[in-house]
């Protein structure tokens, strides 16, 4: 078993072996032949010249500025970046995924569905998440980040409501249970297919190069203290509220939509230099 455990990771390090480079990073080591010749792969040659003088640019104009830290928080556009990227991070996981993935067998079992069949039945979240997943990854190259963001929070929201539903207002069946899990796996295919995908993406694309350490760390500091949040309450809420404790978190998702309305920007077809530029512009005071 242990040997089986090895073989996506020996997989994953494998593949890394292919993967270029990043044409700023090659950049911030002197490496601009690199950089230029990186860029030329990623993008429409009518642009590569553009972009690489603006990384040059930045580039130089950051090499002498000391490591992104805490001070950095005091200017109004990189506090209201990092706040951002920490947000949007916290907020991912307080969809209420984990409670999913974690802990779909005892939600199953207390809709009535017999120990083995709850077992069985949750092999179905992960086929559900790789599969939309991969959609998520295909969608990205021809829709926004945004729209797709937006998108998955209202399916994940509306999901949440119908779990709850079926826990409220049914009566225990197997029908039931197969509604709780059916309402699962439309949760996961909206939340792994658009939100997680997007999210992880936009993290790369939001932060600039001098930032981008500080600011990635404490993005996935927000990742994970939600994530034990959301793992530590879970059990205590669904043993003292049942199926109520889904209307929670729909209202957590629900909130979190009229905040991506008004914060999240579009990053698809945009350079790292825009989108810093943009939240200069946006949060200059």
């Amino acid at each position: 078993m242990l040997a089986i455990a090895t073989i996506p990771a020996v997989l994953l390090w494998f593949g890394m072996l292919f993967v270029p480079e990043s044409p700023r990073w090659l950049a911030s080591r002197g490496r601009f032949e690199d950089a230029a010749r990186t860029l030329s792969r990623r993008r429409d040659e009518e642009v590569v010249d553009a972009e690489f003088a603006e990384i040059k640019r930045r580039v130089t104009a950051d090499a002498h500025e000391p490591r992104a830290g805490w001070r950095d928080l005091g200017t109004p556009w990189v506090r209201r970046i990092v706040t951002f990227g920490f947000g949007l991070a916290a907020l991912t996981q307080l969809t209420g995924v984990n409670s999913i993935m974690y802990f779909a067998p005892t939600i199953l079992l207390d809709t009535g569905l017999g120990t083995q069949a709850a077992l069985t039945a949750t092999i179905s979240n992960g086929v559900v998440a790789v599969l939309a997943v991969s959609t998520g990854m295909w969608l990205l190259g021809r829709y926004g980040r945004r729209p797709m963001l937006l998108t998955g929070q209202v399916g994940v929201t509306v999901s949440l409501v119908l779990i709850a539903f079926c826990f409220l207002a049914l009566p225990e069946s197997t029908v039931r249970s197969y509604l709780v899990l059916a309402s699962m796996l439309t949760f996961l295919l909206f939340m792994q297919g658009c939100i997680a995908t997007v999210f992880w993406l936009m993290l790369s694309e939001i932060f600039p190069l001098r930032l981008r350490g500080f600011a990635m760390g404490t993005a996935v500091f927000g990742t994970w203290m939600a994530n034990f949040v959301v793992t530590l309450v879970f059990p205590p809420l669904i043993d003292a509220i049942g199926g109520a404790t889904f209307l929670i978190f729909a209202a957590i998702n629900a909130a979190t939509i009229a905040y991506y309305v008004r914060t999240v920007p579009e990053t698809r077809g945009r350079s790292m230099e825009a989108i810093e530029g943009h939240f200069r512009r946006q949060y200059a005071t």
